[in-house]
């Protein structure tokens, strides 16, 4: 979460075969690899998973803040996970790397 854009990173099977998409705002898949490959079957997220982000995120993240990451989980119900200003440790890839210079853009 930026203070003007939003992404969903959606990761599958963590501990297993570690595979995340990458989403806009809008829920469509994005051709980003971010650390890991997307999953070969990642499709637009369903708008009311979206609708349920959005309501979480809204209270949790602070206007003050250029950018932050909120984990958040599916269960029966979701869960808040933890709040994060340097994912991958700062040190995450993108691919294609052009991915890196546009959220830069977004980093106020």
């Amino acid at each position: 979460m930026f203070r003007n854009k939003s992404y969903f990173q959606v990761d599958f099977d963590r501990f297993i075969n570690h595979t995340r998409a990458i989403y806009d705002d809008f829920g469509r898949l994005q051709p980003i690899k971010y650390a890991y490959l997307a999953p070969t079957n990642a499709s637009m997220l369903d708008q009311r998973f979206i609708d349920d982000i959005r309501q979480v995120v809204d209270k949790l993240f602070y206007r003050q803040l250029s950018y932050i990451r909120i984990d958040l989980y599916f269960t029966t119900r979701l869960i808040v996970g933890e709040l994060t200003l340097t994912p991958e440790g700062g040190s995450g890839k993108f691919t294609p790397e052009s991915w890196d210079k546009i959220w830069g853009t977004y980093w106020e």
